[in-house]
């Protein structure tokens, strides 16, 4: 929780910061620890439904929206998020990132990818673990199939780095084309 607004507190100083999280209690606590004493840096909470993380929330439908206005926005850092959350969820949030990059803007993410596996797998048998806990612990994607995913929200693959982060995640670098 707060990893990354912290991090960059330290290196950059205050920036305009916007944080989402389904989990509201890590939003509670960037708020409570990070925004109270750093103004620039906004935290809210995403009321959208995930098994993983936000059981009680809203099912994500395609006309969902963050709450940021149209090309307002940077950089965009999701660490995780696309390895806990179903493909239907992974393709709106890039289509919304789309929408709230400024062109030439920049996103990175992790996922779990492999070649010539299916398309998508929730919690794969015989894949990195044992045993599963709990729900979309791993979202599998198939490498062209969120390539494709990528290209269909008009966002560009600027770098693709195999299985160097956390468990064995892929690095994804995209950014928007300029106008």
């Amino acid at each position: 929780t707060g990893r990354f607004p912290i991090g960059l507190m330290r290196l950059a100083g205050p920036v305009n910061y916007t944080g989402l999280d389904v989990r509201l209690s890590s939003i509670q606590w960037c708020k409570r620890y990070i925004e109270r004493r750093n103004p620039d840096y906004h935290f809210e909470h995403i009321d959208v439904a995930n098994a993983r993380s936000n059981k009680t929330g809203k099912q994500i439908e395609e006309n969902f929206r963050f709450n940021v206005d149209d090309e307002s926005i940077d950089i965009i850092c999701l660490f995780g998020v696309f390895t806990n959350v179903e493909a239907d969820v992974v393709r709106i949030y890039l289509h919304e990132m789309n929408r709230i990059l400024a062109g030439g803007g920049k996103v990175y993410f992790t996922a779990f990818v492999e070649e010539n596996v299916p398309d998508v797998a929730i919690n794969p048998e015989g894949y990195l673990f044992d045993e599963f806990i709990g729900p979309l612990n791993v979202v599998r994607f198939e490498k062209n199939y969120i390539f494709s995913l990528i290209s269909d929200a008009g966002l560009i693959l600027d770098e693709f780095i195999y299985g160097t982060e956390f468990d064995g995640q892929s690095e994804f670098y995209l950014s928007k084309p300029t106008n």
